[in-house]
């Protein structure tokens, strides 16, 4: 239903002579321009319309926008090369707001409650976010953050900077064993680490395999989705099968890829290099398959440690001794135990000492936690009662 125009008067009334020159002044500087205002006005409500031109525009010219009611919902239109065109937004009478494609399925609804779907499907509600996993991290945007999930049930958040951060995916797991009989793990060679075999029990860990323990093996190995950064924490109860002997007790990182030792001096002590090998002083190792310079083989303390070398030392703190001519490349260091998750104490025969371990270290997918004991000096065997191994995944 239009609205009737206020006519434009070219030819006002006059018919008394003597106001002629008031009537013609009030004419020309007041009647006619605000006829011609309300006019305007009244143009851009007609036809179930409101029009809102820009500054010194007239109607119905490119560029504007108009709110247009469809039936009884309202749509925000503009005008677009002489063609009024549908926007992305929408008001249905319900109160249910539409965003984007608003003719079609491909839309973002926000409904009177405050629920939000797209292409119908839920992504929030009053208490729930729903977020559609993706296979990659998202195209960045300087200075803005996203949080996504992807197919490897993690949720993540990607910065202005575009760092990528992990912020919640389960990956935990634990072995143990308790019992009234002690289990001995039997010591061959003083100075040299043996892995404790004692487990036999799996605790819980997550449904996604990315943290498995194993009570065969006696280890926690990462899943192909589960590399990050993780809380290492072990724990015990034991004693010595001799009068005194002194113990270190460590969890173990037995690498997936070997840290490949490209060059060795033949020195006292021995100097390794291997490129941003990420040991750290305090650190002890294995290394296996050096020819040539055999000695390099076997566990080792590392003092100096640099960013591309470190220096062996045996458990006693003793140089190491080359000898013969390293092959190039061909030893590798394949298990590192943390010094910072090291219990380092004397037990005795019929004596329970405990103690443990706990700290932060970083796992690759493959990679797998054993808890390991040197005898240092001596070849007595160490008897638990109580030994537990757990992991937990903190962050990526």
């Amino acid at each position: 239903m239009s609205i009737e125009k206020l006519p434009v008067f070219e030819n006002f009334p006059d018919e008394d002579k003597k106001l002629s020159k008031l009537i013609k002044w009030i004419k020309n500087k007041i009647y006619q321009p605000v006829s011609r205002k309300i006019n305007f006005l009244l143009s851009l409500v007609n036809s179930g319309f409101v029009e809102i031109p820009a500054d010194d525009v007239a109607p119905g010219a490119d560029g504007n926008w108009r709110w247009r009611v469809d039936g009884s919902d309202l749509v925000l239109q503009r005008k677009i090369s002489g063609t009024w065109t549908d926007t992305a937004l929408k008001v249905l009478s319900s109160g249910i707001t539409r965003i984007g494609d608003v003719d079609s399925t491909d839309f973002t609804q926000i409904s009177a409650s405050g629920n939000i779907t797209q292409a119908g499907t839920a992504i929030t509600t009053l208490d729930q976010i729903y977020l559609n996993e993706i296979g990659s991290a998202p195209t960045h945007v300087a200075d803005d953050g996203v949080l996504y999930t992807n197919s490897k049930n993690e949720l993540r958040f990607q910065d202005g900077d575009n760092g990528d951060h992990l912020i919640h995916a389960d990956s935990f797991s634990n072995i143990w064993f308790h019992d009234v009989v002690v289990d001995t793990v039997t010591i061959a060679a003083a100075d040299t680490f043996v892995v404790v075999s004692s487990f036999d029990d799996i605790g819980d860990e997550d449904d996604l395999n990315n943290l498995i323990a194993n009570t065969t093996n006696n280890d926690l190995t990462v899943g192909v989705n589960g590399a990050g950064e993780y809380n290492a924490t072990f724990h015990l109860s034991a004693g010595s099968g001799g009068a005194a002997d002194e113990f270190v007790i460590v969890i173990g990182q037995a690498l997936a890829i070997p840290i490949t030792i490209t060059a060795a001096t033949t020195a006292t002590p021995i100097v390794c290099t291997a490129v941003a090998h990420g040991i750290r002083k305090g650190d002890m190792v294995t290394i296996s398959g050096g020819t040539g310079m055999t000695a390099i083989n076997g566990d080792w303390f590392l003092k100096p440690v640099t960013a591309d070398t470190f220096t062996l030392l045996d458990l006693q703190g003793a140089n190491s001794v080359g000898s013969g001519t390293y092959d190039v490349s061909s030893a590798a260091v394949d298990i590192i135990y943390h010094g910072n998750i090291v219990l380092h104490r004397t037990l005795a025969q019929n004596q329970l000492g405990t103690g443990g371990g706990n700290a932060d270290v970083r796992l690759a997918a493959s990679d797998k936690l054993k808890l390991y004991v040197a005898n240092i000096g001596g070849t007595d065997d160490i008897d638990f009662t109580i030994v537990n191994m757990e992991a937990k995944r903190i962050g990526d």
